[in-house]
């Protein structure tokens, strides 16, 4: 399994406890960079996370950083998120709830 955890904009969070699991694993007898590929992992909107990505590689570096061919490639990937709820009065747009008293009180 992956090693060497990289946290995404938050807390940290095992995928043992996390909301959302992705893993991945891909082969290939022979890739071939023409650049360096652009790869990034952002988590956007409402509510917060706590979140981590690993991943681990057989016969391809952690970053490709040239053109080149590779062979007999495997990779890896994990990524888990945990939904974090806001506070509720730090959520926009919500009034906060009236106090009334019940009758005979």
């Amino acid at each position: 399994m992956p090693t060497g955890p990289t946290v995404l904009g938050g807390p940290t969070v095992a995928p043992e406890t996390a909301d959302i699991v992705l893993a991945a694993e891909v082969t290939a007898r022979e890739l071939r960079f023409h650049e360096p590929p652009d790869v990034a992992v952002r988590f956007t909107g409402r509510p917060g996370q706590a979140s981590v990505s690993d991943s681990a590689r057989r016969n391809l570096p952690d970053r490709v950083t040239e053109a080149g061919d590779h062979r007999d490639v495997h990779v890896d990937y994990l990524l888990a998120a945990r939904l974090v709820a806001e506070e509720p009065e730090k959520r926009p747009g919500r009034a906060e709830p009236e106090h009334r008293e019940s009758p005979g009180a």
